[in-house]
């Protein structure tokens, strides 16, 4: 499944060492544990190494992927 998301987003997104695997394949998007406010996204890091947007916050992370957040708000990924 491929998902798209805007080229503004992935503009947005310039510190994703991925390449932005997330859009081709599911497996790879941390799932979102709690959406709060539509502003933070709780998530399950699925990669604990490599991304710069993932915030530790006590026993959660936090996700700061303008990619990520648009594939909950346009997907419901």
């Amino acid at each position: 499944m491929r998902f798209e998301i805007s080229d503004e987003v992935r503009e947005r997104a310039t510190r994703c060492p991925h390449n932005f695997a997330c859009l081709e394949d599911p497996d790879q998007v941390c799932p979102v544990k709690a959406n709060v406010r539509d502003k933070v996204l709780f998530v399950r890091v699925r990669r604990r190494v490599g991304c710069p947007y993932s915030l530790s916050f006590g026993e959660d992370d936090i996700c700061q992927c303008p990619v990520r957040r648009a594939l909950y708000r346009r997907h419901q990924v």
